[in-house]
Parts: C-alpha cells; structure tokens; sequence
C-alpha cells in the first residue's frame, strides 16, 4: 500500500470519529466503530509489526484527540507537544497491560494522562531551530520549560515565551543531568522527562 493510500486511510478514520462520536443514547451510551472497536492486541502487533494497518489506529486517535479538543471546555490542545511517535509509544504500553480491551478504551486513558497538562487557551506556534534540525513548539510550552528550569536552578535570566541562548543553556544543562543527548532542543524524550515526569 502506498503512503498516499495510508494518508486517505488515516484522513478517512479521523472524520468517522468526528462526525460519529456525539451521538448518544438516552442513557449517554454510544457505539465505537472503526480502529477504536478492535482489540489492543491488534494495535500492538500492528505497531510491532510496522504493518500498514497503524495508520488507521493514528487516524483513528488524530480524529478522537481533534474532537476532544472541540468540544471539550477549557481545552484547547490536549497534546501541546505530544508527536504522533509519542502517542504511539505511550499506547502501546497502555494495550500491552490490557491486550483484550478496546483500542478505545486506551485512547481514554491516554487523554485521562494527558488531561492536567493540556493546553487550555490558544497560542503561537515557532520554529526553533538549530542547524537542519526545527522543532515546532507552542510559546506557551516554552514558557512551561521556562518555568521548570527556574524551578531546578538551571536558568536565571530569561525572555518570557522567547527561546533564548539562556534557556537553550539550561535546557542543555538539565539534558545533561537527566543523561540524555545534549543539544540544547526541546525533543520528546527532553519534554516528557521534564515536563511529565514528577521531580525527586
């Protein structure tokens, strides 16, 4: 199956779950179609087997995580810096400890994780470069890594939702700290250690 197949597979999973998902009962019961009524264990030999039916299960979660940006209150992003390989990562150990549950039952949970630390009001998108490598970041994530490394005392001076050549340091001394690669960019792996994982 060709990439493009894959991003129409993806596209077309998304609108059912947006377009599907409001609907309730009178007792606020609804049905699940699509990837989200499969097992976990699918989705976990999809991801470990790199078959092409894991774009379904990523369409599937874009449409669900799309829609509960919109209509949920005080919610605007609920995966501010989150990338799809993120997304993955973290439901495929969600669906390893459950195999037999639904798919959907495991995106629940993921937004049940990721719900404190949404994005709650809009913000600017920037590019933070640093030679071929970007990195796409809302400032107020920025402003959120700020906060963190003045927390830990490893930035002082800095531009508010600006990153700086000091918050750039900082976030190279704590990539350091936490034994991670050294490069001074907010990356997955540097995010989720310092902004989701609790601080000894």
């Amino acid at each position: 199956m060709k990439w493009s197949k894959l991003r129409l597979l993806s596209m077309l999973s998304a609108m059912v779950v947006s377009t599907n998902v409001q609907a309730v009962d009178s007792e606020g019961s609804f049905s699940v179609d699509g990837a989200g009524f499969q097992p976990c264990s699918q989705f976990v030999k999809a991801v470990e087997g790199q078959k092409n039916d894991l774009y379904v299960y990523i369409g599937w979660v874009d449409g669900y995580l799309s829609h509960y940006n919109r209509v949920t209150p005080n919610t605007f992003d609920i995966t501010p810096w989150q990338t799809q390989y993120m997304t993955v990562k973290t439901l495929h150990l969600l669906c390893g400890k459950q195999p037999q549950a639904p798919f959907a039952t495991a995106v629940e949970s993921l937004v049940v994780q990721l719900e404190p630390h949404k994005l709650t009001e809009q913000s600017e998108r920037v590019v933070i470069s640093d030679g071929d490598a970007q990195i796409q970041i809302y400032v107020a994530v920025i402003e959120q890594i700020q906060a963190k490394l003045q927390h830990k005392s490893l930035v002082d001076t800095y531009k508010k939702g600006e990153f700086d050549d000091a918050t750039r340091a900082g976030l190279k001394r704590f990539q350091q700290q936490s034994g991670l690669k050294v490069t001074g960019m907010p990356d997955q792996d540097t995010l989720l250690r310092l902004l989701l994982v609790p601080s000894r």
